[in-house]
């Protein structure tokens, strides 16, 4: 069975690719799949978070991180398992 964690680390598809680089000239990640079975929901996902946090900080514009978060990692959700905010 593939590891789904390691698709976005093939050595083969990308240069040093378990260092983080936003500017990786060649970038075919597999995030929301990739070709035929690029994932439809997508823009969908994207649209919702701009919308979402726009919202957000527009109700609050003084939101800020109260303290460092403590980080859930998992196979396919990685995320804030608390995050402590101050407005």
């Amino acid at each position: 069975m593939a590891a789904m964690a390691s698709a976005n680390r093939d050595d083969t598809a990308f240069e040093n690719a378990d260092v983080l680089d936003l500017e990786r000239t060649r970038n075919p990640h597999v995030a929301f799949g990739f070709g035929v079975h690029h994932c439809l929901g997508a823009q969908l996902a994207r649209m919702e978070l701009r919308v979402g946090l726009g919202a957000l900080l527009t109700a609050f514009p003084h939101l800020a991180v109260h303290e460092q978060p403590s980080w859930r990692v998992g196979t396919l959700i990685n995320g804030p398992s608390e995050l402590s905010l101050s407005w």
